[in-house]
């Protein structure tokens, strides 16, 4: 029987939820093939496993501008060829059982969502790893980290991104394919609107902003609610806080102040409903999320990107006019009101939107794996 591997790494929701939606892709599509998934971390020592996820999580939210240097300086052509040596000595000093377990288990195909076990694989060599490997990568615009000399092909989400890659990165035009990032299948599934307005207590009537903060709750949240203060418009706001608790507490204590009808959400399996109902979302530009929200049709502002690869997505996609990017949260309200009342802003966002949208991207990369796989 073929078996295909789905891999990532915890660094952020991201790489594991691409890696879910193409593993639930395969569930539906019912090939006679055997799927796995792993967290290629549980195949690392300890304190890699504990730390890797940590320092980056720390970097984002603690030190954002030296996260956003480090990002734009290991993509410098000249600084990462003489540096990505420690880089490749770090990953393979600490992934040996990963390595082993990819040798022993010897995959037909394996679909890579982070770039660690890309790097590893290649470190290993094609004499050792005999796996078809296809490179997903999981924002709009590429990175050094995610080449890989093993890679058999090259997932990506937009076509700047494939001239990225063939200009910059000296990759062949045959091993890259725009196919999407990989979102959930039910973010291309429609859903009837007056069933979720009941399900989840929408008020119908009112211009509805949906504010998404990633699954860790990060952003400047409190500031953005805080900004619709005093506005007359007929909205209502549903603010999704992810898994950060206190954010939530606190949005909350906030309903009193800004006397806007407000919803305030945890982490939820239920955000593709709150898109269906959205008018417009109010988020970070991390590829997934942007990903997602455009697979609804829905409208964009997108808000203090972190400085590195959600920096880059931004830019891309206001580029792509899909996107109304703002520099100071205060503007979002502004924003908002216009496309509240401007209609034809609204059906040029979407029309722009249908032309970069890709809802089917986790179908298309299982068929993609199917295919290398000789099935």
């Amino acid at each position: 029987m073929i078996r295909i591997l789905i891999i990532y790494a915890t660094a952020g929701t991201g790489h594991k939820k691409a890696a879910l939606a193409v593993k639930e892709a395969f569930n539906e599509i019912g090939p006679d093939v055997s799927v796995e998934i792993l967290d290629s971390l549980d195949y690392t020592t300890t304190f890699f496993k504990w730390s890797y996820p940590r320092f980056y999580i720390f970097l984002v939210n603690r030190v954002p501008l030296f996260w956003g240097w480090c990002y734009h300086i290991l993509d410098n052509k000249i600084f990462y060829s003489l540096t990505s040596w420690i880089r490749h000595l770090t990953n393979w000093i600490n992934s040996r059982r990963l390595a082993e377990y990819l040798k022993k288990e010897n995959y037909d195909v394996i679909i890579s969502t982070h770039f660690l076990a890309p790097d590893v694989i290649s470190m290993e060599g094609r004499e050792r790893i005999k796996s078809r490997l296809i490179n997903v990568i999981t924002d709009y615009r590429t990175h050094s980290l995610w080449i890989a000399k093993s890679a058999d092909i090259y997932v990506v989400a937009h076509e700047k991104t494939k001239v990225d890659l063939i200009s910059r990165y000296g990759i062949e035009e045959e091993k890259i394919k725009v196919l999407g990032i990989p979102i959930e299948p039910v973010f291309s599934k429609k859903k009837d609107k007056n069933e979720l307005i009941k399900k989840h207590g929408i008020d119908k009537d009112l211009f509805t902003v949906l504010v998404g903060s990633g699954g860790f709750g990060v952003g400047p949240i409190i500031d953005l609610v805080k900004s619709f203060k005093g506005v007359s418009l007929a909205m209502q706001l549903l603010v999704v806080c992810g898994k950060n608790e206190s954010l939530s507490i606190e949005v909350k204590g906030l309903q009193r102040d800004i006397r806007i009808p407000m919803k305030v959400y945890g982490y939820i399996d239920f955000m593709d409903e709150l898109m269906e109902l959205a008018d417009v979302i109010v988020t970070k530009t991390g590829g997934m999320m942007s990903s997602e929200s455009l697979s609804k049709d829905l409208p964009i502002i997108g808000i203090a990107p972190i400085p590195g690869q959600e920096t880059r997505n931004y830019n891309i996609l206001v580029e792509s006019g899909v996107v109304l990017g703002v520099k100071d949260i205060n503007e979002v309200p502004r924003i908002v009101e216009r496309l509240c009342r401007d209609k034809a802003l609204t059906k040029d966002l979407k029309i722009k939107i249908a032309s970069i949208k890709r809802p089917d991207a986790a179908y298309n990369v299982a068929r993609l794996a199917l295919k290398v796989a000789g099935i």
